[in-house]
C-alpha cells in the first residue's frame, strides 16, 4: 500500500466514528498533502503518511472512548427539574419551569451564578442538552448518546420511589444503547431538591434505584426480545448476576443538588460537568 493509500485508509476507519469526522477531515487532507510530498520526495510522503495514522489512533482512542470533548445529556423521569437546573446552569438563575415537550440543546459556559458562592462558573463552551422526561420523546434523547460525555440522571430526592421507578426504564434504554456500551461515559445520578425535608440520601437512592433496574431487566428479557438484544450493549452485573451500578465501565457518581437553592447548589454537577465533558 502507498503511502497516500495509508493516509486515505486512516480517514476512512476515523470517519466510521460520528465524533471523528473533524479527524476524518484533517486526514483525508493530509492525504493530499502526502501525495503532493511524494512527487518531490518519497520518504517525506512515508513520514507524513505515518503521522496521519498516529493522529487517527489518537482522536479514535482519547475522543472514540468516552474521555472529554463531548456533551453533557440531562435526562431522567418528569419532575425531577432537569430544565430548572438547565436553566441554572446556562443563565445563573431559577425560572418557572413546566414539564418539557421538546429538547434543548446549546453550547455556552456555566454561568458563575450557578454555583453556590458565584464560583466555579466560566471555563470552556460545553454542550448542554436538557432531553424531555415523556417516553413518547425517548428518540430525542438515544439520537444524542453516541457524542455524550456525560450521562446526567436527575430524579426528585424527596419522590424517590416513584422516581426510581420511572427512571430505571429509561436507564435500560441508556445504558444498554450500544453507543453508551462502547464509550463508556461517566454516569451522574443526581438527586435534585435535597434541600428539602424528607430527601433521599445518596445510599438509599442507589439501593433503590438498583432494584428497580434489576426489575426492569428482568421484565425485558423475554424470548421475544432475545435477538434485540443481542445487538445492544450487555447491561452491567454483579459478581451475583444482578444489575450492579458498581460494575459500570464509565463509573457512577451520586450527588446531592438544588436547582433553586445555593446550599447544596449545583456544585458537584458542574465540577463533573467540568471534569468528564470540560
Amino acid at each position: 500500500m502507498s503511502a497516500s493509500d495509508a493516509a486515505a485508509s486512516a480517514a476512512a476507519s476515523a470517519a466510521e466514528e460520528p465524533e471523528l469526522a473533524a479527524a476524518s477531515a484533517a486526514a483525508e487532507a493530509a492525504a493530499t498533502a502526502v501525495q503532493i510530498s511524494q512527487d518531490a520526495d518519497p520518504t517525506i510522503g512515508i513520514v507524513v503518511a505515518v503521522v496521519v495514522v498516529l493522529l487517527s489512533l489518537y482522536f479514535f482512542l482519547c475522543r472514540g472512548g468516552g474521555g472529554k470533548g463531548g456533551s453533557v445529556v440531562l435526562f431522567g423521569p418528569m419532575g425531577g427539574g432537569k430544565t430548572a437546573m438547565y436553566v441554572r446552569l446556562r443563565f445563573g438563575r431559577t425560572l418557572p419551569t413546566h414539564t418539557s415537550l421538546s429538547q434543548s440543546k446549546h453550547t455556552f459556559a456555566v454561568a458563575a451564578a450557578a454555583v453556590a458562592g458565584g464560583g466555579g462558573g466560566g471555563g470552556r463552551a460545553l454542550t448542554v442538552v436538557d432531553a424531555p422526561g415523556t417516553g413518547r420523546l425517548r428518540h430525542q434523547l438515544l439520537a444524542e448518546l453516541p457524542n455524550c460525555a456525560l450521562l446526567v440522571c436527575v430524579l426528585d430526592a424527596t419522590q424517590l420511589a416513584p422516581q426510581a421507578k420511572d427512571a430505571a426504564g429509561v436507564l435500560y434504554d441508556v445504558l444498554s444503547h450500544e453507543a453508551v456500551a462502547r464509550r463508556a461515559p461517566r454516569l451522574l445520578v443526581v438527586l435534585n431538591k435535597s434541600d428539602l425535608k424528607g430527601a433521599a440520601a445518596a445510599a438509599a437512592a442507589r439501593k433503590q434505584l438498583e432494584a428497580e433496574m434489576e426489575s426492569v431487566k428482568l421484565a425485558r428479557t423475554t424470548l421475544q426480545d432475545t435477538s434485540e438484544r443481542a445487538a445492544r450493549g450487555a447491561l452491567p452485573e454483579g459478581a451475583d448476576g444482578r444489575f450492579s451500578f458498581a460494575a459500570l465501565r464509565g463509573g457512577v457518581d451520586f450527588v446531592a443538588s438544588s436547582a433553586t437553592k445555593d446550599a447544596p447548589g449545583l456544585g458537584e454537577l458542574v465540577a463533573a460537568m467540568n471534569k468528564f465533558a470540560g
